[in-house]
């Protein structure tokens, strides 16, 4: 039996620290195309379409190596896998800072995204999975808000300074040599697989002492059961099995649909606003805005899935994402400044449901040794809804001069990325730890109450 430590701090949270850092700068890969997209335009002529190409070839890349950086997690852990992922981005960004053709962008891009697949939250979520139980919506929600940092500190603020006043070649350099020089450390040095492997326990349990496992007055100690679906929760997971069952294929839904409406909307939102009339600054300073609330967002919907449950928290996220896109289509000249704002504000927000949900999501239905490999797989979803969304969006707005028709398909992925979160329903098989824990004392007064009647 388990109780919880209340001495020092849990090692844990040294684990979620460093992923937040890595994730920082691993996603700003990602996230850098809205910033970058505008300088190679400008540099080379390049077609929306095109540009916005390679990080479909990004998401395409690491989506469909997910399942093999899944599994190399599984065999090898974190202090191998992460700083290979550092080495990838490195060669991969310092290469694009040396292009001159498209496809030369297109090629970097596909190193780069390699480095992504081993730091992207299959392998980090694993990671955060292996060390909280109780407390993994927030742990998940604490690390991966480490992208919307990213997005604030390094996107939004950084890289258009560099680009503004050395150039986009020296913005890509840059970025390259920050994932080398602070992954590769940090990784190989703090991180450590599992709690077993340092003695410890998830969530910084430890175990109660046999004499103490019983107290005269209030009997055996009672233990808050989270298990609903106790066939499903205590089947040993491998991919093929995963493969056979609905939600599995529910959770590819949501990784698929979600991205594309995300991606088809991030990627364009600093070109929509340098059209309607803004500055690359103004423009760039509304994204950085984005970063900054996604931080806060994705902490804060990890917590709340702790407490009212995945799906529900979920759909509250997907339904002020959808309001947030609305707000940006309404967006047509630069006195709506306030609107360009409030849309960055509540979409920031909004697009931090999915990392840590989905990490959590995947923990509740599949735990066990293959859960790399499963989660890994099921980013094959990402892989097609992320490369499909911004090329979308590019394509419409090349062929129409306009992002409202784009815009409009992306709340409609967003919701059919809700739908199938209910589809998937984690509640099921597991309770979250605050309706477990409200289930128990519910049957506990059940209990006295008909002890009572009887008396």
């Amino acid at each position: 039996m388990k109780e919880k430590e209340g001495q020092g701090i849990f090692y844990g949270w040294v684990i979620v620290a460093v992923a937040f850092i890595s994730m920082a700068i691993a996603y700003a890969l990602r996230y850098s195309f809205s910033v970058f997209s505008v300088a190679l335009e400008e540099e080379f002529g390049w077609s929306r379409a095109g540009i916005h190409m390679a990080f479909s070839i990004v998401i395409s890349v690491y989506g469909f190596t997910s399942p093999i950086s899944g599994s190399l997690f599984d065999r090898y852990g974190p202090r191998i896998v992460f700083p290979a992922g550092a080495a990838f981005l490195f060669v991969g960004l310092v290469a694009t800072s040396q292009i001159t053709q498209l496809w030369h962008l297109y090629l970097c891009s596909g190193i780069a995204a390699l480095g992504v697949s081993c730091l992207g939250y299959v392998t980090q979520g694993t990671l955060i999975s292996n060390w909280f139980v109780r407390r993994r919506g927030t742990a998940a929600g604490a690390a991966t808000s480490g992208t919307g940092f990213g997005m604030f500190a390094i996107v939004g603020l950084l890289l258009p300074w560099v680009i503004q006043h050395y150039g986009f070649r020296w913005g890509y350099a840059i970025l390259g040599s920050i994932a080398l020089l602070v992954i590769t450390p940090l990784t190989a040095i703090f991180l450590c697989r599992r709690p077993e492997e340092m003695g410890l326990l998830p969530d910084g349990d430890r175990e109660v002492p046999e004499a103490r496992r019983e107290d005269p007055r209030t009997g055996p100690a009672k233990k808050v059961e989270t298990i609903v679906d106790r066939q499903w929760a205590e089947t040993e997971w491998t991919l093929t099995k995963a493969l056979k069952t609905l939600r599995f294929w529910a959770v590819v839904a949501n990784l698929m649909f979600f991205p594309f409406g995300l991606y088809a909307v991030m990627m364009h939102q600093v070109q929509h606003a340098v059209d309607v009339g803004f500055s690359i600054t103004v423009a760039s300073s509304a994204f950085a805005l984005v970063g900054l609330m996604g931080t806060l967002g994705k902490f804060g919907w990890g917590f709340l899935s702790d407490y009212i449950g995945r799906e529900m928290t979920y759909t509250l996220g997907a339904l002020c994402n959808m309001l947030a896109i609305l707000l940006l289509m309404s967006v047509s000249d630069p006195s709506q400044l306030w609107l360009l704002y409030a849309f960055s504000l509540l979409f920031g927000l909004s697009y931090g449901i999915a990392q840590p949900l989905i990490t959590a999501v995947m923990a509740d239905l599949f735990q066990g040794p293959s859960l790399g490999r499963i989660f890994g797989s099921a980013g094959i979803g990402v892989a097609i809804g992320g490369a499909l969304g911004p090329v979308f969006s590019g394509y419409l707005f090349d062929t129409t001069g306009s992002y409202h028709v784009a815009f409009a398909v992306a709340i409609a992925g967003v919701a059919l990325a809700a739908g199938a979160m209910w589809v998937a329903s984690p509640r099921k098989v597991r309770l979250v730890p605050a309706k477990a824990k409200a289930r128990a004392l519910a049957a506990q007064r059940a209990e006295v109450e008909v002890e009572l009647v009887e008396k």
